[in-house]
């Protein structure tokens, strides 16, 4: 799992999300969508007012060059930085 934010552009540990009920069924159809179909697929889920918006996204290492250069950096620097971990 990789948390980025794109705000303060950094990778970070920890999230936590409040979420409506309709907020919350949102996610999860999107995310059996892009179970369904991985390759290059993603998916945004915006909060009633637009303000706020989390992206989900589903890749596997041999997909990466589906993703934008900033994607694969955070996904290759952060496997990099976490080996090791338990």
């Amino acid at each position: 799992m990789h948390i980025y934010d794109p705000d303060n552009e950094k990778v970070i540990d920890n999230v936590t999300l409040y979420l409506t009920p309709a907020e919350a069924k949102e996610i999860y159809d999107d995310l059996k969508r892009v179970m369904d179909k991985p390759r290059g697929n993603h998916a945004h889920i915006s909060s009633a007012d637009l303000q706020r918006e989390i992206t989900i996204c589903i890749y596997r290492e041999e997909d990466l060059d589906t993703f934008d250069e900033k994607s694969k950096e955070i996904l290759l620097e952060t496997k990099k930085s976490s080996r090791g971990r338990l």
